[in-house]
């Protein structure tokens, strides 16, 4: 027997939260850039995206981020 930790119905009424946490993300790729290019570390910032996707469905909040 399979449990399902988070099924489809659940992910689907998260989707609020993951389009919210996209949007944060970019907006801090975007200030990072307001100058031009910039250099900018990915792995950080897309595991800090998964952790708070996933702290969100959880707990409801945000826990890493400029924007708490």
């Amino acid at each position: 027997m399979a449990i399902e930790i988070f099924p489809t119905s659940r992910l689907n009424a998260f989707l609020s939260f993951r389009r919210d946490e996209i949007r944060f993300l970019l907006r801090s790729l975007n200030a990072i850039s307001s100058n031009g290019f910039a250099r900018v570390e990915l792995k950080s910032k897309l595991n800090e995206l998964t952790f708070n996707n996933i702290m969100r469905m959880i707990a409801g909040k945000r826990y890493y981020g400029d924007e708490l």
